[in-house]
């Protein structure tokens, strides 16, 4: 007989915020998704942040906000996506001693493509360029190099894509 593995609410917390971020990703990732994916996304994005909020820190609730901006935006919803971008820059700057150094570069990056969605196309650039001088503080390569790929990609609302 198999032995079950017995976990403590905080590794159940673990989990299952894992689990809803890698949901996130493979739906958008998804070149076109139902209505009910859609859904699904929105609420895999908050609950990521719920179980985030019992077993992490406050850089993975800052991390969980960028997702959900990410949601918001990918659902054509810029106006919460602003909220939780503008969230995650907050949290960025209030625990920066908890932030690898490419957090900071992502939110500026949020930032900048939810002032984009919206039409605030200066704010947005300054955002851009923010982040990109952030990007090019990341130290490990890998990490600088997935951050200036993410950044050249996507939905730049109307703003050129960074020069890279």
């Amino acid at each position: 007989m198999e032995k079950q593995k017995t976990y403590t609410l905080n590794d159940a917390h673990l989990h299952f915020a894992r689990a809803a971020n890698g949901e996130i990703w493979a739906l958008l990732e998804k070149p076109v998704r139902t209505r009910d994916e859609d859904a699904h996304l929105l609420a895999a994005a908050f609950a990521s942040y719920y179980h985030w909020s019992f077993a992490g820190r406050e850089v993975h609730l800052q991390r969980a906000e960028y997702m959900i901006a990410r949601a918001f935006l990918a659902l054509g919803n810029p106006r919460e996506a602003m909220l939780h971008a503008a969230r995650c820059l907050e949290m960025t700057r209030n625990y920066p001693d908890q932030m690898a150094d490419f957090d900071l570069a992502y939110a500026q990056e949020m930032m900048a493509r939810a002032h984009a969605a919206i039409g605030q196309l200066e704010l947005a650039l300054k955002f851009k360029d923010a982040a990109q001088m952030a990007g090019e503080q990341i130290q490990n390569q890998e990490d600088r190099e997935i951050f200036f790929a993410d950044l050249a990609g996507g939905n730049w609302y109307g703003l050129q894509p960074p020069m890279l």
